[in-house]
């Protein structure tokens, strides 16, 4: 297999494209675009695209995933199917009576129409006219297409958005019994056992067992695998070249490397809690850093972008938990921080550096947000102008998945 250092992986693989392939160890760049605004209940984190199937330096989407499918307007709580975590979680919510919450967003760059970022426990989508809107059943994330306004309704998830707020919530006790849960419902669920698939090497799994050899249960697994990855590794986004006698990144980054950005932590956490019998998946999305306009919206930039490994906190509930495991470096755990650089001769990168961040503020006082208005402000005419003027040129932010995949020589 050829590694190419320098090829760089498709635009998803730093959360921001639908592509079935994320590449690991690129060298990166910094750039601080603005993509979207939010406004509403945010929370830290939003997703764009989950994986379960790791393979020696890469994640690879290759299940056939069932979806829903609506125009405007989908109802996710009522057509999502009837067998998986997604509706056990629905179901739970309910019956909890949990409060609905309510977030929107405005996206300012064209090349970004095809990603919709998604919170957990999605109850109902409304989008900008003639727009198509997709759901992973039981995924509970979407993808969509011609996105330029979109309001999301979820289930209020902050005391297990991550395993910190999880290990203070009322059912910290649940990941110790997820073994009694998936066999008492007869959870028969696909997205379980990937979650369960170890596919790194030998010695990995011997170094996840060491970390955890003195946890009494899964909590205390998750707490020492985290501090073991944020006291022992470094951040960077200019790793080197994977050995090609290394049996797979994972074993490459824990043992040799030892630094890399949040893409790197995150996969290493995935294998290391999956090596240990905690189901674990790889997630890419943004983090929420603060940044507000004039008006209290929150500004997603590219170089939020971020990778990270989510939990399997709950089976009875459905609930999946962050388990953040990247150092943090002022906005230096974004995921792609935030463009793959493509050396061409001749020709010279323009990068900008990221501004300034404000501490975050309440973006709204109330929890109902309208449905956005397809109509442009000046204001966001010229954001949109802004944005195709800060184009990068010999950046890739749109790289077609085959020509990644070919460069790679896979």
């Amino acid at each position: 297999m050829n590694i190419n250092q320098n090829t760089p992986s498709n635009f998803a693989s730093i959360g921001l494209n639908t592509s079935k392939t994320s590449f690991l160890g690129s060298k990166l760049q910094i750039n601080n675009i603005k993509l979207s605004l939010i406004s509403g209940d945010v929370p830290s984190y939003l997703k764009t695209k989950v994986y379960y199937d790791y393979n020696y330096n890469r994640w690879i989407e290759n299940r056939s995933l069932p979806s829903i499918k609506a125009t405007q307007v989908l109802n996710a709580a009522d057509s999502i199917s009837n067998n998986g975590l997604a509706k056990r979680n629905i179901e739970y919510n309910k019956e909890k009576g949990t409060k609905i919450k309510t977030l929107s967003i405005q996206n300012l760059d064209n090349s970004f129409g095809d990603v919709m970022m998604s919170p957990n426990y999605i109850t109902k989508v409304i989008s900008s006219q003639n727009s198509s809107i997709s759901m992973y059943d039981n995924e509970n994330y979407l993808v969509g297409q011609l996105q330029s306004n979109y309001t999301i309704n979820y289930y209020d998830y902050s005391n297990t958005e991550t395993t910190d707020d999880f290990f203070n919530s009322p059912y910290k006790n649940d990941i110790n019994n997820i073994y009694q849960s998936i066999t008492r419902n007869n959870m028969k669920y696909g997205i379980i056992n990937d979650s369960l698939k170890f596919t790194s090497s030998q010695r990995v799994r011997e170094l996840a067992h060491n970390i955890t050899a003195s946890a009494s249960d899964n909590n205390e697994k998750l707490k020492l695998i985290k501090n073991y990855l944020l006291n022992n590794y470094k951040y960077s986004l200019q790793p080197d070249a994977m050995n090609i006698n290394s049996p797979d990144y994972v074993d490459f980054f824990l043992f040799n490397e030892k630094k890399g950005y949040c893409k790197s932590f995150a996969t290493a956490a995935v294998m290391l809690c999956r090596a240990v019998g905690i189901p674990a998946r790889y997630v890419e999305g943004f983090k929420v850093r603060g940044e507000v306009d004039n008006r209290g919206r929150y500004i997603i930039r590219s170089y939020d972008a971020h990778a990270w490994a989510e939990v399997l906190t709950s089976a009875d509930k459905g609930i999946w938990s962050i388990l953040e495991t990247t150092p943090t470096a002022d906005y230096e755990n974004s995921a792609a921080n935030d463009v793959e650089t493509i050396p061409q001769q001749g020709n010279t990168l323009n990068i900008k550096t990221p501004e300034q961040q404000t501490q975050p503020q309440s973006s709204s006082a109330n929890n109902q947000v309208n449905v956005p208005n397809t109509a442009r402000s000046e204001n966001t005419t010229k954001e949109k102008q802004n944005n195709s003027d800060m184009k990068i040129s010999n950046i890739c932010l749109l790289y077609t998945s085959d020509a990644a995949d070919e460069g790679l020589g896979v």
